[in-house]
């Protein structure tokens, strides 16, 4: 029996990867070489074909405009092999890997009707509810018992996978993954659920516009899945096959790749708008009458793009840039992706990593990073130091010597502006140190004759 036994089980396989193989799970990949300074692509390889390099050139020879030099990069190390790869995993063979499971073709849904006051999920908007296909009708709507059509949100962030600390490596990688928004919500974030497209190769991310060659592959299968379509010769519920539609609608990333995937100036620069959605600038910040706000045209922004993508040389497209603080994004090959409306950004770091941590950790209190008072180093002060440090703010004050005054700790500053009623006109929320900066109140509110 022990015998018979072995010859049946001689042949399982001994680890995971064999088991992938015998049941042809394993999910198909696709190689690209890919430069390590502009992040181009070239390939791409099959899986198990990877040695054959012969059309890869020694160094990358990407121009950004018609007049630039060549990037120049190496693209090999000094053992041949190359220094940066991007792995990416095609969309239609994942999408007839998910069509193929029985629980995902029952739960897909769709809805449709009159948009609702009460809102749950972004089925409940009208970007969903209104979304148009390719032959211009309502995308989501009656759909024959032969075809799909499925929305999806696309994913783009970056990680350091030696943790978030400050001492150590700091290096960045990216993941690029998508949601069907098709399934119900208790499914739709499940990881045998999300597709994962790729990770962006470190140990730095893509500058400028660089992403947009990574997001190449992806955004041409994405093309063919809107028109014609994919057609997949069998499904868990179609046995005699059904046409596939796909479309991306919801960009979903933290601010700075929301604006880097989408073509946008980023938030630091002089020429970046904070919104997506109007043309509010930095020094309108403070403005809330939402009557005054432009709101940015599809048509206009289009237009403004495929000049900077068409520019002769780097020089224009730099002044388009300083201009509109607009630039190409790949995803604006997509015929129906609309930048002004379909960019989103995320609840973890809008709304937990934000909001509610700053009112947890600021507002009350609740900051666990706190170090106990022994370990701060601040000790209370005697009455004496208190008295001469008093005494060396009235002196500083007569003086008017900001740099003497910065000196002082912040209660004290505190107690003089209180003394001599000049709250809260500079010291409020923050650093009263900041605020008084702009010493001129401090002169006109009484404090350079103060005798306290």
């Amino acid at each position: 029996m022990g015998v018979e036994i072995e010859s049946y089980t001689s042949h399982w396989p001994k680890d995971i990867r064999g088991a992938l193989n015998l049941l042809h799970i394993d999910p198909e990949l696709r190689q690209y070489i890919c430069c390590p300074t502009c992040f181009s692509l070239y390939g791409p390889f099959p899986e198990h074909q990877t040695e054959n390099y012969d059309s890869v050139p020694v160094h990358c020879v990407h121009h950004a405009t018609p007049t630039s030099d060549p990037c120049g990069a190496q693209i090999f190390g000094s053992c041949g092999s190359p220094n940066r790869c991007f792995w990416y995993h095609p969309f239609n063979s994942w999408i007839a890997h998910f069509l193929s499971r029985g629980e995902v073709m029952v739960a897909l849904h769709t809805t449709t009707g009159p948009i609702s006051d009460l809102m749950t999920d972004v089925w409940d908007g009208s970007t969903f509810r209104q979304f148009r296909g390719p032959d211009n009708t309502f995308y989501f709507g009656p759909q024959k018992s032969s075809e799909v059509r499925l929305g999806f949100s696309l994913f783009v962030d970056w990680f350091d996978p030696f943790g978030n600390k400050q001492g150590g490596k700091h290096t960045s990688f990216g993941a690029i993954y998508m949601v069907c928004h098709n399934l119900p919500t208790h499914l739709r974030y499940q990881l045998e659920n999300v597709y994962i497209a790729g990770i962006i190769p470190g140990p730095r991310e893509p500058s400028h516009y660089h992403l947009n060659h990574i997001l190449q592959p992806l955004v041409d299968d994405l093309i063919r899945c809107w028109s014609p379509g994919l057609f997949l010769a069998r499904t868990a519920i179609h046995a005699f096959g059904c046409l596939v539609r796909c479309a991306v609608i919801l960009l979903v990333c933290d601010l700075l790749a929301a604006r880097k995937t989408a073509g946008f100036a980023g938030l630091g620069t002089t020429q970046g708008k904070f919104c997506s959605f109007c043309q509010q600038s930095g020094s309108e910040f403070s403005n809330t009458d939402t009557s005054t706000w432009r709101r940015r045209s599809w048509q206009e922004h289009l237009a403004i793009v495929e000049m900077w993508r068409d520019a002769y040389t780097e020089k224009i497209r730099q002044q388009i840039y300083d201009t509109f603080g607009v630039r190409w994004s790949e995803l604006l090959r997509l015929p129906y992706w609309d930048p002004t409306c379909f960019v989103v950004v995320e609840a973890m770091h809008n709304f937990f990593l934000g909001d509610l941590q700053h009112h947890c950790r600021k507002v009350l209190g609740m900051n666990a990073d706190a170090k106990p008072a022994a370990e701060t180093h601040v000790q209370p002060h005697t009455p004496e130091e208190q008295q001469r440090e008093l005494d060396a703010g009235i002196e500083a004050i007569k003086k008017r010597s900001l740099t003497a005054l910065t000196k002082l700790r912040r209660g004290y500053i505190v107690a003089l502006a209180e003394a001599n009623n000049v709250l809260p006109a500079m010291v409020i929320s923050g650093d009263p140190l900041v605020r008084l900066t702009k010493a001129d109140h401090c002169w006109k509110g009484g404090l350079c004759s103060s005798t306290y």
